[in-house]
C-alpha cells in the first residue's frame, strides 16, 4: 500500500478553508500501525496515579509495610493529613504491593496510588518515610506506635557501656567547654549543663540540654531530630516518659555509638585546639582530668580505651569529621 503525501491527502484551502486528512489509505495505515494502549484491569488503578514509595523489599516486608500504612493512626496516614491532601474533593488513596524481576530475584515494591498528582516535595517526603526502614522498631513506628523503649539484649551490657563512654566525654566537657556552654546559668550559678550520670536516660537528657545551647548546624539538627522522622532519634527520647504520645523511638547500641561520634565532632567544632596542640593530646596530659571512670569501669569495656579516645579527640577515626 502506498501512503499518500500530505498534499494528496488534503483538500486545498481555497476549496474548504481548512486542511483535513481525507484519504482512506492514510487512515487505514495510521490505525493499523498505532501502538495499542495497555489494558487497564482495575477501575481504581484507571483513575489513580502511581508513586513508587520503596523497592528492594521481600514479600513479607512489603506486606507488613502495606498493613501498617493502611492503619488510620499510622505515620503514613498522619503525613497525608499534614500535607492537606485530604482537603481535596473525593480524595482516596491506596497502598499496593507490586513485584518485578531483577536478575535472578523477585523484587517487591510498595506503591501509593492517588487520584491526583502530588507535588515534588510531597513525593520526596512520602518516600523519605522509608529511609530508616532498617532501623530497629521501624514497622511498629510506621504503624503508629508511640513512646520509647530500650532494645533488649540478653545481658543489656551495652547500656552500661554507653553510660561509661558518655561519662568519659563528660570529663572532657568539664575541662574544655566555654562557660556559656558549660553552665546552665553562666552569669548566676556554676550548675553544670552536663553532669556525670549513672543512668543512660539522665546522661542523654543532659547532652540534649548542652546541644540545644550550641548554634544550630547540620550535625546538631541531626542529633536533635525528632521521632517524627523515624524510630532512631538519638537524644529527644530522654526528655520524655517512656509512655509518651510521640512516635516510637527504640534506643539501641548503634544509636548511642552514633551519638558518641557526634558529640566528639561537636567538641572539635566548639572547643579550642590547634594543630600543634590537638584536643586529645591536651586532654590526655591535663592533670585535672578525671581518672576514676577508667579505673572503675574501663576493665569491663576493653574496646573503649584512653588511647582510642585520644585519637578520636585528635580528629581521627570518627564518622562526622
Amino acid at each position: 500500500m502506498t501512503i499518500p503525501s500530505s498534499r494528496d491527502g488534503r483538500h486545498h484551502k481555497e476549496n474548504c478553508g481548512s486542511y483535513h486528512r481525507t484519504n482512506d489509505a492514510w487512515n487505514q495505515h495510521f490505525y493499523h500501525h498505532r501502538r495499542p494502549s495497555p489494558p487497564l484491569t482495575n477501575k481504581f488503578n484507571q483513575r489513580h496515579l502511581r508513586l513508587e514509595l520503596v523497592g528492594e523489599l521481600s514479600k513479607e516486608q512489603a506486606n507488613q509495610f502495606q498493613q501498617m500504612c493502611e492503619k488510620e493512626d499510622s505515620i503514613f496516614h498522619k503525613k497525608l493529613e499534614h500535607f492537606g491532601v485530604f482537603d481535596k474533593i473525593d480524595f482516596s488513596y491506596k497502598i499496593t504491593v507490586e513485584h518485578r524481576i531483577k536478575g535472578p530475584c523477585i523484587e517487591y515494591i510498595l506503591v501509593l496510588r492517588t487520584p491526583s498528582e502530588l507535588y515534588y516535595g510531597q513525593k520526596r517526603k512520602f518516600r523519605s518515610i522509608f529511609d530508616n526502614r532498617k532501623s530497629m522498631g521501624f514497622t511498629e513506628w510506621l504503624g503508629g506506635a508511640t513512646g520509647w523503649r530500650f532494645h533488649s539484649t540478653p545481658d543489656n551490657k551495652w547500656k552500661r557501656g554507653a553510660v561509661f563512654k558518655l561519662n568519659t566525654l563528660q570529663s572532657v566537657f568539664t575541662l574544655f567547654a566555654p562557660d556559656e556552654q558549660k553552665y546552665l546559668f553562666p552569669n548566676e550559678s556554676k550548675k553544670l549543663a552536663w553532669k556525670k550520670q549513672t543512668e543512660l536516660t539522665s546522661a542523654v537528657s543532659d547532652i540534649r540540654v548542652w546541644i540545644e545551647s550550641i548554634n544550630p548546624t547540620s550535625l546538631t539538627r541531626r542529633l536533635l531530630k525528632s521521632s517524627n522522622d523515624g524510630p532512631n532519634a538519638p537524644v529527644n527520647w530522654a526528655h520524655h516518659h517512656p509512655m509518651n504520645s510521640y512516635p516510637l523511638t527504640v534506643v539501641t547500641e548503634k544509636m548511642m555509638d552514633e551519638l558518641v561520634d557526634g558529640v566528639i565532632s561537636l567538641f572539635l567544632q566548639h572547643f579550642e585546639h590547634t594543630q600543634e596542640k590537638p584536643l586529645g593530646k591536651t586532654w590526655r596530659s591535663n592533670p585535672q582530668r578525671r581518672l576514676t571512670d577508667w579505673k572503675d569501669t574501663g576493665a569491663d569495656f576493653p574496646e573503649w580505651t584512653e588511647d582510642l579516645l585520644e585519637r578520636k579527640l585528635n580528629g581521627r577515626f570518627h564518622k562526622y569529621n
